[in-house]
């Protein structure tokens, strides 16, 4: 006969209620308590998990939108309504025009955002637009942001708008392009 204690004999239980009556001026109450209980050799699954969910929101923060990699969104600043050549310098006169095109989208509704975040990282605009596509195909947007100049009491009152423009307006922006709430691309500019 085998001397060896039984392995199943061992374990507890995963899960176990322990109740208990007590008794406090008179009434008797009983309590319950659930516990929990996790084997030896079960506890590096529940670390594995943890990883697990603590590693997926920083890989889908690493990588970029699947339309973006799969090179299916194509965006292009341009200077008033000239197609002719991409920019990346403007003036503050400019009209300044981003021309988004989403390759392949397929049957459903959408929402484009595009939003325009000033030298400072201020947001300065933002262009919102719906649309719908019936069966799988392409569909182009544009968004504009055109500077406004001070009025000529605030130029007349303050230094640094001399020029007509804040100068918040200077330096280098950005703009988020944004599809059903998900960043798809972003694009940078000098306003000089």
């Amino acid at each position: 006969m085998d001397a060896s204690p039984n392995p199943r004999a061992k374990r507890r239980p995963l899960c176990q209620t322990a109740c208990r009556t007590m008794r406090r001026a008179g009434r008797t109450e009983e309590r319950c308590v659930f516990r929990y209980g996790i084997r030896n050799g079960s506890r590096w699954w529940v670390l594995l998990l943890l990883i697990c969910l603590l590693a997926a929101p920083v890989a889908a923060a690493a990588g970029g939108s699947d339309l973006e990699e799969e090179n299916r969104v194509h965006a292009y600043l341009y200077k008033d309504d000239a197609f002719n050549k991409p920019l990346v310098v403007f003036s503050p006169y400019d009209k300044i025009v981003l021309s988004v095109k989403f390759l392949r989208l397929p049957a459903g509704n959408y929402r484009f955002e595009a939003d325009w975040y000033n030298a400072f990282g201020e947001l300065q605009e933002e262009s919102r637009f719906s649309f719908s596509l019936q069966a799988l195909g392409d569909y182009a947007l544009e968004s504009w942001l055109r500077m406004r100049q001070a009025g000529i009491m605030r130029r007349l009152t303050s230094v640094s708008e001399t020029s007509g423009f804040h100068v918040k307006f200077y330096g280098t922006w950005r703009v988020a392009i944004f599809l059903n709430g998900e960043k798809v691309t972003e694009r940078t500019f000098q306003v000089q």
